[in-house]
């Protein structure tokens, strides 16, 4: 009885001392005083400053305490990773006033881990990773968009090289990485990178492949979501490389996974679109538009009231129309060629009274029979072609904190799809 007796104040103290050592942070986040370093090294940043200043202390005892530095490779990975996100955490001024010294830091402890392990496709990464950085977040005024297939080579052959990543872990978050990298800087282009198998490819299908490496296995716990998020930007790359099949393929295997997920339905609204089966587009559009909440909601009415115009009904056209342009003021940012483009169509509806009567007798019909004008000017605007967004980066999917540090202002690196 008395041993109970001693453990249960000790067990209080313990707790205390955590608690008041890290404020505000969830206590089993925490609670880690019988693991080893080693232990705590390995784990994975959730974010909070103080459980990365944890990892981070204990990569550090364990590269200090180890004689051979060779067996450090994921040490000086861990302890970059984890010095990277307690600066992230850090207060607004801190992190202004000390972003040299991060970025020069954390690049240092890559570089190390880069050179203990040449082979190793992750430190390369992270590596290239932080040039990237410190061109496009230290330095926005001299901004230098490298293309991806060239700042990421040596990363992205290793990849392809190396077996399928089949678990959600740092390696997969890369791969997405480079990816999404690839689709948004190289887009339809080509680079003369000295082999000729990668340059033929363009960055959609360089993309292509890297997700094909990301096959995550029904044991790991975040399979599906993992899955998920795969098979969507992948559906993405091959619908804006012009590969339709392939791109229904892929969102259709989302879907399996996701049935009612709206931005599925509003992409393969615009894959409908684009192939002129406009009556289909419109009920896709429509499903997107029966939760106002969607992301996609403004897109899916705007697209929604072209297909409409298209398909000649112009009274269904005519409300979508002003349903889109009522909440455009809701709006972060406005696309000033969006309410041109749909204030012009919405006049014309008006001017020859085309919501009424028999469509065959309207101006709408008789000035452009064939619809090439409208398809015209829908093209231009890339009305039906708005699918990429990087949507890994949400509160109930797996990320890695490490790549969410400032990550909004690469999207600054990115070619616009041309159609």
């Amino acid at each position: 009885m008395i041993l109970p007796m001693i453990l249960v104040p000790i067990i209080f103290l313990i707790t205390d001392y955590i608690k008041l050592r890290f404020p505000g942070v969830d206590f089993g986040e925490l609670v880690h005083f019988w693991e080893s370093d080693q232990e705590l090294c390995n784990k994975a940043p959730t974010g909070y400053i103080n459980q990365a200043v944890l990892i981070y202390e204990s990569c550090r005892k364990v590269i200090d305490s180890t004689d051979n530095i060779s067996t450090l490779n994921l040490e000086y990975k861990n302890a970059g990773r984890a010095w990277f996100v307690m600066w992230d955490q850090s207060i607004q001024e801190a992190k202004d006033k000390n972003i040299y010294r991060a970025i020069k830091k954390v690049k240092r402890y890559f570089s190390v881990a880069e050179e203990l392990n040449q082979k190793d496709p992750l430190a390369k990464f992270y590596s290239a990773y932080m040039e990237d950085f410190e061109d496009v977040v230290q330095t926005p005024e001299k901004l230098d968009c490298l293309p991806a297939s060239e700042r990421y080579q040596e990363v992205i052959k290793l990849y392809l090289k190396g077996d399928n990543i089949e678990s959600v872990g740092k390696d997969f978050f890369a791969v997405l990485k480079l990816a999404h990298f690839l689709v948004a800087r190289d887009a339809n282009q080509t680079f003369d990178l000295g082999d000729e198998s990668w340059d033929d490819l363009n960055g959609y299908q360089k993309a292509i492949e890297l997700y094909n490496k990301l096959q995550v296995s029904d044991k790991d716990a975040n399979s599906q979501d993992a899955n998920y998020l795969v098979f969507l930007d992948q559906g993405k790359a091959y619908f804006l490389d012009g590969n339709y099949p392939w791109a229904e393929y892929s969102w259709a295997k989302a879907l399996d996974i996701k049935p009612e997920d709206y931005q599925i339905n509003y992409n393969r609204g615009n894959l409908l679109a684009l192939q002129r089966e406009y009556g289909n587009a419109i009920k896709r559009y429509d499903a997107v538009t029966e939760d106002p909440n969607t992301e996609e909601y403004y897109e899916a009415l705007r697209n929604s009231g072209f297909a409409h115009y298209i398909f000649n009904n112009y009274k269904e056209a005519k409300n979508r129309f002003q349903r889109a342009l009522k909440i455009l003021g809701k709006l972060d940012k406005v696309n000033e060629s969006d309410v041109e483009l749909m204030e012009t169509y919405l006049q014309k509806i008006k001017d020859g009274q085309c919501e009424q009567g028999v469509f065959l007798y309207t101006s709408c019909y008789q000035n452009d029979k064939t619809r090439k004008n409208v398809e015209k000017d829908i093209k231009e605007k890339g009305i039906f072609t708005s699918v990429y967004k990087d949507r890994y980066r949400t509160k109930d999917k797996p990320t890695d904190p490490f790549l969410e540090v400032e990550h909004d202002k690469f999207d600054k690196c990115r070619i616009q799809p041309e159609f």
